[in-house]
């Protein structure tokens, strides 16, 4: 592994005044913070910093060491970064492009469940190829592509099965996205082939026909229309370029119905659909992909709020809630068992009469 690929595929952060800053630009600390402007070179060795990726959070001071004030510091502030992962303080120096070692370990990791992400995802890379075999042989797979972790992560998926040459991508902004160059990145770092369409003028040309029959549009017919114009478009590339949709949510997001009935919650193969969101990100870091990618913050793109803040809880607590019936904190295990009831209906096939005839 050389540098720069250890540098994308973690998070970088720094502590200083009295905040913890991140950075998922694959930058080493000095370019990022020094070069960045953002501390002076005499502040460099004082702060702690440190990086987290999928096998822990490290923390060290100066050149790499630690002491009773790093120790301090990282069990102050490992929670901001994830709660789940082991901690550890300093690190003992190697060769680059070699794991360091850490020197000593503050927090064991909380283990929720043994996934075996090696054999996982070389099984779902075999999935997938095999369903296209069955189900569309010589078929292309064709996604949405927003540049966040689960579009990339089922994109990476599908090129390793299918190869490159049968993924297309399709990014799919409501006017300006403001993270719209992720997306390109994605499709670049890929190589696959892929379509811009900007759903702004369907989704105005939409509103306007409703108006006209004086229905008034109310928030969440306005959030949810964007997600089904993007799932209309998705299908009618597919049905021009011999395609097969992916369905790109995981098993969290279904589990609570945070989907889009006729939107995202649509296609024809669902490779992330029983894995959950930590699941997800394993196979992301196993694959090699960007940290900034697989550990970026998840939104919907729809009313400028993150996941968590329209959940109201996080992603850990939900994963924890899955696997072990708690997350630890009773109100939140309340309202994730709400939002499971009031949602489980989403899942299920569409209800049909079953008529009182016989039929052979």
């Amino acid at each position: 592994m050389t540098e720069q690929e250890f540098h994308n595929q973690r998070v970088a952060f720094a502590i200083f005044d009295d905040k913890l800053h991140t950075c998922y630009d694959g930058l080493s600390h000095y370019d990022w913070l020094v070069k960045g402007g953002l501390i002076s070179e005499g502040q460099f060795n004082d702060i702690v910093r440190g990086f987290m990726d999928s096998t822990g959070i490290y923390f060290y001071q100066g050149d790499f060491e630690t002491n009773e004030y790093v120790e301090d510091m990282a069990l102050s502030w490992y929670s901001t970064l994830h709660s789940t992962l082991p901690v550890y303080c300093g690190m003992i120096k190697g060769n680059v492009g070699e794991r360091w070692k850490p020197i000593k370990c503050v927090k064991e990791g909380i283990n929720m469940y043994n996934f075996d992400v090696a054999k996982n995802t070389e099984a779902l890379i075999k999935w997938i190829r095999d369903w296209f075999d069955e189900n569309g042989k010589d078929c292309n797979a064709v996604l949405g592509i927003s540049g966040g972790k689960d579009s990339t992560i089922a994109a990476a998926l599908c090129v390793k099965a299918l190869g490159v040459d049968r993924v297309i991508g399709v990014m799919l902004p409501d006017g300006e996205q403001s993270d719209i160059q992720d997306s390109i990145e994605v499709c670049n770092l890929l190589g696959i082939k892929n379509y811009t369409i900007n759903i702004r003028q369907a989704l105005d040309a939409s509103f306007k026909q409703l108006k006209d029959c004086n229905i008034e549009i109310t928030e969440q017919c306005r959030q949810n229309i964007a997600p089904r114009e993007r799932t209309k478009m998705i299908r009618a590339i597919c049905q021009c370029e011999n395609g097969r949709m992916i369905n790109t949510c995981n098993y969290s997001e279904d589990y609570v119905g945070y989907f889009t009935i006729g939107g995202d919650g649509g296609g024809d193969i669902a490779p992330l659909g029983n894995l959950t969101k930590t699941e997800v990100c394993a196979i992301g870091h196993y694959l090699g992909l960007p940290s900034k990618f697989v550990d970026k913050t998840p939104s919907d793109g729809l009313c400028g709020k993150t996941d968590e803040d329209n959940l109201g809880f996080t992603y850990e607590q939900l994963d924890a809630f899955i696997c072990n019936e708690t997350c630890g904190d009773t109100r939140i295990d309340v309202l994730i068992h709400d939002k499971h009831s009031k949602n489980e209906f989403k899942l299920n096939p569409v209800a049909k009469y079953e008529p009182c005839v016989y039929r052979a």
